[in-house]
């Protein structure tokens, strides 16, 4: 006998959500894997970028579903964003999100310009909620998605504006003159 040939099939089970976490914190990501299963999503856990890596290897070839990422961004060999960039080629359209108990403004400049979700530590359970009842996303194919890498230029100074200025832009004082301060509330030297 044959699966075709079962005369009474059980009808499939509905398919849980499932949240890779790269975490490298057990403490954190035990937590979040138990809260997400009390919300009905199943989760995986990385400890490392490279663990993370392997895992994504993994979970593409024996083609796993997988629901979105939720990274920290300080770990012990990299950054999270590392894992993100991996993420968002092999699973284009999915959600994703980084974590972190620090506050760096090359990483709010990245998510900014990336799009990413960015969740400070301690973290805001109702924020972090909000971001997994977001609608479902659709996987893209790897044809219809520019590379994660790809911002253009003008975007990237629309969100950060034109910081530090540029000294380009500046004359350059005359010789022997001295250099004043433009800040208009300074006394003049």
């Amino acid at each position: 006998m044959s699966l075709r040939d079962d005369p009474d099939p059980e009808p499939p089970a509905a398919r849980r959500r499932c949240l890779l976490i790269v975490e490298d914190e057990p403490d954190i990501a035990y937590f979040l894997a138990h809260w997400l299963e009390r919300r009905g999503l199943r989760s995986v856990w990385a400890g490392s970028v490279h663990e993370a890596q392997q895992m994504l290897r993994d979970l593409v070839f024996i083609e796993a579903q997988v629901d979105g990422l939720l990274a920290d961004y300080r770990l012990p060999d990299a950054t999270g964003c590392r894992v993100v960039q991996a993420f968002m080629e092999e699973f284009p359209g999915l959600p994703v999100a980084l974590m972190t108990a620090y506050h760096d403004i090359a990483l709010s400049v990245w998510v900014r310009a990336h799009g990413i979700p960015l969740f400070r530590k301690p973290l805001e359970l109702p924020e972090l909620e909000r971001w997994l009842a977001g609608p479902p996303a659709k996987p893209l194919s790897r044809e219809g998605r520019a590379r994660s890498g790809d911002i253009p230029r003008a975007s990237l100074r629309a969100l950060v504006g034109d910081y530090p200025p540029s000294r380009a832009r500046r004359e350059p004082p005359a010789a022997g003159s001295r250099v004043s301060s433009s800040d208009p509330r300074e006394p003049a030297r």
